[in-house]
């Protein structure tokens, strides 16, 4: 990629700058034209919680593996490009950890996507409750391209 050299420095070092930016989001895969799956968490979600966990030790594990949700999302959303919507899954974490779900709510449409959360979420490790209780909650997760 070459800038121009016909204008004065100042303005020469933007358009470099602009061309060295296109450049690298090119090299990553991504144009200004095509979109990307993300997933979005409510920051209300965790309204419900009842339990063992602490709403804290319960949204550290949601950030610590949302790569898992974001992966079916890509998938599904490579498919169809106009998927987008909410999933309210119930999460219940026995006292020692084991986890296991069930969609309450899907927007989506999508049966895989839905199954592949639920999939993915069973297979996180939650910390065991301090006080000996199961955790409860009705967590949603927002599905949009960007």
């Amino acid at each position: 990629m070459r800038c121009a050299t016909n204008i004065s420095s100042n303005k020469m070092t933007k358009v470099c700058l602009l061309c060295l930016i296109f450049s690298l989001t090119n090299i990553a895969g991504c144009t200004t034209a095509e979109k990307k799956a993300g997933v979005m968490l409510d920051q209300k979600g965790t309204k419900d919680l009842r339990g063992g966990l602490t709403e804290k030790e319960f949204i550290k594990v949601i950030h610590e593996n949302l790569h898992d949700i974001r992966a079916c999302y890509e998938t599904e959303f490579k498919k169809s490009k106009t998927l987008r919507g909410e999933i309210v899954t119930k999460i219940k974490v026995t006292q020692v950890g084991v986890v296991s779900t069930k969609t309450e709510k899907n927007t989506t449409k999508s049966k895989t996507l839905s199954l592949c959360v639920n999939d993915a979420i069973e297979s996180w490790k939650f910390p065991t409750s301090m006080d000996g209780k199961p955790t409860e909650i009705s967590y949603p997760f927002i599905f949009e391209p960007f």
